[in-house]
């Protein structure tokens, strides 16, 4: 047979394919079919070897969780997986709540009810072997608060909670409510007036906006923020002795209210308030007492302490010399007490915002007093609140602001009106001491604007407005004094009566209007340009100044939103302030931007219109929905208002423009 010899490409060849060739040594060739061999037996062991292993490897790769670490579920929690079909898996949330997913799909799902807080989920994969594997995923619940307050209500709004969670309002209010308390509690001042509202409640993770929970159903809500009047006393008559103990107290009140009952400032009894009428008793120690009394209505008002008048208690001193009778007799004591006690506000003007505390007026510096509590929180705005602040910002510009430029220019053509650059009459006081006191007057303004009550607090909230308009007024002039500076332009500041006189009407208006937020206007101090100022640089300059009032008034607003509600001297006192802040820099804003006078809109405006019409878009749509937006400002009044006011001044000019030249004209 003849021999072929093969190329070292060949043997490579066939050894590669495992292939044997018989060689020209016989020896070298045994070894080489023992090579052979002892290699194929090794991968054939090594085949199987991989063949049971990998079923173990399928097994491990295709079990898994797929819900993401720190998931928030803002209810039912849903963990999600795959594993092998043939396996089983125990989820666990040790010890509230576990399940078992059957041999199936490779796909699984359990539902966990688990309470609010964070969880550890175990999820235990057991093949048909008898492999076991475990895997965990970390993950948060923040289910729906509590709303406890159901029925009737003076406006505060309270329920339960995860502690640390926020609380945020929705529906007809929009309110941001701070953290829930320790013990699980949480209370939230609505800012709104009387009526019904369907209000839901939400719980945000460690008070993180972004990161929302679950929220309540719907559910309607009563408030009655109205006092009552004081409760009236048939019994004892003033100057009544009482002969025997114990004294019996009677009167009239508001049915299903309450009344308590007071002696010499100590409440000694308390008597709900049936058909309208109500009786308590007391043991009184002998001597005078002065009697007064509260009503809290069936919501929860109180009305206020009411005058007090004097009874004597214990028998009457023995005296040798007859006592003549009085000419007037002693009115019996069924005798209905005279109606001597005066209203507690004037008949034409609503209840202060904040209310009667029913607490002694100097123990109330840590009572909130709610000025501001209308404004609606930034966080609840949407894309309709934003809507309609710009069509009350388009009305502010189309119904107020132009038609009182059209109206100022007619009455100006007709009778003349003041240079820009007129010479200020020089005060009786210094600068100084005149500017104090125009600050004052407008603190004093903006607090009138929502009311006030003779209660310490009060003197609180006066000093957060002064701080508030102090802080207004510096920004003002400091951002004018800047400009001034940088560029080499002559200004200097001067005070504003005519801004002053307007703070005046409109916290009148607010008042006997009951607006909610008031409008308030607060600067008082205005840039007084050299006469070498070109128009361009006073433009400028009013439009820096009016843009940093108006971002003054957002930063406030904001901060004001994520404050929420609060109770103490202090955070009051922060949240009063930046509540003041908030309503006098919009309200400044929009009347500086007016075209008219020496304003600085009509600087603005005679630089450059596009540049006046920008800013107080922007600022009254802003405006309008941080204080217009509120559901105690009465907007359809308002734009009603506005319509007749635009209607009027284009009439007037009208008359003027076509009309009266006809009368006037020479035969």
């Amino acid at each position: 047979m003849p021999h072929t010899r093969l190329t070292s490409r060949q043997k490579t060849s066939e050894i590669d394919s495992v292939t044997t060739t018989t060689q020209d040594d016989p020896q070298r060739s045994d070894r080489t079919r023992g090579t052979v061999v002892l290699v194929v037996l090794l991968g054939s062991l090594l085949g199987s070897l991989g063949v049971l292993a990998t079923p173990q490897a399928a097994h491990a790769a295709t079990f898994g969780i797929t819900t993401s670490p720190g998931t928030l579920f803002p209810g039912l929690v849903t963990i999600t997986g795959t594993k092998s079909s043939s396996a089983t898996v125990e989820v666990t949330a040790s010890p509230d709540d576990s399940c078992t997913i059957d041999p199936g799909d490779s796909d699984w799902s359990c539902e966990l009810d688990l309470a609010d807080g964070n969880h550890t989920i175990t999820a235990i994969h057991t093949g048909t072997d008898a492999t076991v594997t475990t895997l965990t995923v970390s993950i948060r619940v923040l289910g729906a608060p509590v709303i406890t307050t159901s029925g009737l209500t003076t406006g505060t709004l309270n329920g339960t909670g995860f502690p640390g969670a926020g609380i945020e309002i929705t529906g007809d209010v929009g309110k941001t409510c701070g953290a829930v308390l320790a013990n699980g509690s949480w209370s939230c001042a609505l800012g709104v007036g009387t009526g019904t509202y369907s209000l839901s409640a939400t719980q945000t993770w460690a008070n993180v906006r972004s990161e929302r929970g679950g929220t309540t159903d719907p559910i309607f809500v009563r408030v009655d923020a109205d006092p009552p009047a004081w409760p009236s006393f048939t019994a004892p008559a003033i100057g009544t002795r009482v002969t025997s103990q114990p004294t019996v107290f009677t009167g009239s009140g508001e049915t299903d209210g309450r009344v308590d009952v007071f002696s010499d400032s100590v409440r000694v009894c308390t008597s709900p308030v049936v058909s309208g009428k109500w009786t308590c008793s007391a043991a009184l120690a002998n001597g005078e007492h002065t009697i007064q009394g509260i009503q809290w209505d069936a919501a929860g008002n109180p009305s206020g302490t009411s005058v007090g008048f004097t009874i004597t208690a214990g028998a009457a001193p023995a005296s040798a010399t007859p006592v003549t009778p009085p000419s007037k007799p002693v009115p019996d004591r069924a005798t209905p007490l005279d109606p001597v006690v005066p209203a507690p506000t004037a008949p034409f003007l609503p209840a202060p915002v904040g209310g009667t505390s029913g607490l002694p007026p100097l123990d109330t510096w840590e009572v909130p007093t709610d000025y501001g509590a209308a404004i609606p929180s930034a966080t609840t705005t949407n894309s309709a609140s934003w809507t309609v602040g710009l069509i009350l910002g388009l009305g502010f510009a189309l119904l107020v602001a132009l038609p009182l430029r059209l109206l100022v220019t007619t009455y100006r053509r007709k009778r003349g009106y003041f240079p820009l650059d007129a010479e200020t009459p020089r005060p009786l006081l210094s600068p100084r001491v005149t500017a104090a006191l125009f600050l004052a007057a407008a603190v004093l303004l903006a607090a009138l604007a929502g009311g006030v009550q003779a209660e310490v607090r009060y003197l609180r909230l006066a000093i957060a407005i002064g701080l508030a308009l102090a802080a207004l007024n510096g920004v003002a002039v400091l951002v004018a004094k800047v400009l001034g500076r940088r560029f080499g332009w002559g200004l200097g500041i001067r005070l504003a009566p005519l801004l002053l006189a307007i703070a005046a009407v409109t916290a009148l208006v607010s008042r006997i209007a009951g607006i909610q937020p008031p409008i308030v206007v607060g600067i008082v101090l205005a840039v007084r340009f050299a006469p070498s100022v070109a128009t361009r640089a006073r433009g400028i300059v009013s439009l820096v100044q009016v843009s940093a009032i108006a971002l003054l008034g957002v930063i406030a607003w904001l901060l004001q939103s994520g404050l929420g509600s609060v109770t103490g001297f202090l955070p009051s006192l922060v949240s009063e302030t930046l509540s003041a802040l908030t309503i006098a820099a919009f309200g400044s804003a929009l009347v500086m931007l007016l075209p008219v006078h020496r304003m600085p809109g009509r600087l603005i405006w005679e630089w450059s219109r596009t540049a006046w019409a920008g800013v107080t878009l922007a600022s009254a749509t802003v405006a309008g929905v941080a204080i217009a937006g509120g559901s105690g400002f009465p907007a359809p009044w308002v734009i009603g208002g506005a319509l007749g006011f635009a209607a009027v001044s284009v009439g007037i000019w009208a008359w003027m423009q076509f009309v009266h030249p006809q009368f006037t004209a020479e035969p």
